[in-house]
């Protein structure tokens, strides 16, 4: 039988003093674009971009913030539906529905595997499941629909946040949070992985420049 999983006080306290870091106000507030299509929940137009800034924590020692840029530039049709690519994979696809957020992938194992990235419309507590591979699957919940988070760019409002939070074979809490603009994309993730004795890996990766058409 699967347990579920439980936090101690001492995996809450560490939680809470990480939560500072993902939190940090940065002022000023983003609006961002509205939006108008079901196809339009991440725009997939060539040449549009989204920048990120991401730092990697380890135990206490914080390494040198870099940033990364995701460009649209490739499209492809498969089973009759256009999917678009981004410079830094060929082997990764998006496409936008009624339905949410698709991923296609033929990597890893996979040969042309359809998946839910996001689900939309979604309601607090809505799930879905994710494969990093053939064998390896990840149950996707969502926590909030409507929440604010803080990124290099500002403030951005009405962000839906998923992800996982679960416990790894030793007991250690495991944390992966992502926060969604519609019409925008992805804004934020954070992750937390427990290592030993205490150390745990933080990876935090925030939207730091965009352009869409």
């Amino acid at each position: 039988m699967k347990r579920k999983p439980h936090l101690n006080a001492r995996s809450i306290l560490y939680i809470g003093l990480l939560w500072l870091l993902v939190t940090l106000s940065c002022g000023g507030s983003v609006t961002g674009p509205r939006l108008k299509t079901a196809q339009d929940l991440v725009p997939l137009q060539k040449g549009n971009y989204w920048t990120y800034d991401y730092v990697l924590r380890i135990g206490n020692e914080i390494g040198p913030t870099n940033s990364t840029s995701i460009v649209v530039d490739t499209t492809l049709i498969w089973e009759g539906e256009e999917w678009f690519g981004y410079h830094i994979s060929d082997s990764v696809y998006y496409h936008c529905d009624s339905l949410g957020w698709w991923e296609l992938r033929f990597n890893n194992g996979f040969d042309g595997f359809k998946q839910l990235r996001l689900k939309y419309p979604v309601e607090k507590g809505d799930f879905w499941y994710y494969h990093h591979s053939p064998t390896d699957s990840t149950k996707m919940e969502v926590f909030s629909t409507s929440t604010s988070t803080d990124t290099p760019l500002g403030t951005i409002d009405d962000c839906i946040q998923f992800g996982e939070l679960r416990l790894d074979r030793l007991d250690n809490v495991y944390t992966h949070y992502e926060w969604f603009k519609p019409g925008l994309g992805i804004v934020k993730i954070f992750s937390q992985t427990a290592l030993f004795n205490g150390y745990y890996r933080v990876y935090l990766q925030q939207l730091k420049d965009f352009e869409i058409q």
